[in-house]
Order: structure tokens, then C-alpha cells, then sequence
């Protein structure tokens, strides 16, 4: 038996979730750095707050852009 050939909007899909997870795992490494830092120069963590909702409302319409999967 051959092995399963993706259809265009599967390998799309799988492509954007990939980044996606590239993306997630970037920030969970950077994150805590990065808001040390603003924190060290500001005093406060109000404007890493900010900066790290933007990005999950992108990350948000990122997903929510990609539509429902096909149904089987």
C-alpha cells in the first residue's frame, strides 16, 4: 500500500500550523528574556503585558484565518 499523498490544503494547512509552532516556540523562549529586560528598564511590567497581548490577538486571527478543515 502507498503511503497517503497529501491534498494542496492539507500540506497548506500542515505548513501553517508548522509556523505557527515555529512562532509559539520563539516566544516561549524569548518571552520571560524580553520582559525581564522591559521590566529592568521601565520599572514595569504593564508594557510587556501589552506587547504580549497583541501578539496572542495575532496569533488569534492568525488561526482563525485559516478557516475550518475540510470535513472528511
Amino acid at each position: 500500500m502507498s503511503p497517503h499523498k497529501p491534498t494542496p490544503e492539507q500540506r497548506r494547512r500542515a505548513i501553517a500550523s508548522a509556523v505557527l509552532l515555529g512562532i509559539f516556540a520563539v516566544g516561549y523562549g524569548a518571552g520571560p528574556v524580553v520582559t525581564g529586560r522591559v521590566f529592568d528598564v521601565t520599572g514595569s511590567y504593564e508594557p510587556s503585558f501589552v506587547i504580549l497581548a497583541a501578539g496572542a490577538v495575532l496569533g488569534t486571527a492568525l488561526i482563525l484565518m485559516m478557516g475550518r478543515p475540510p470535513s472528511a
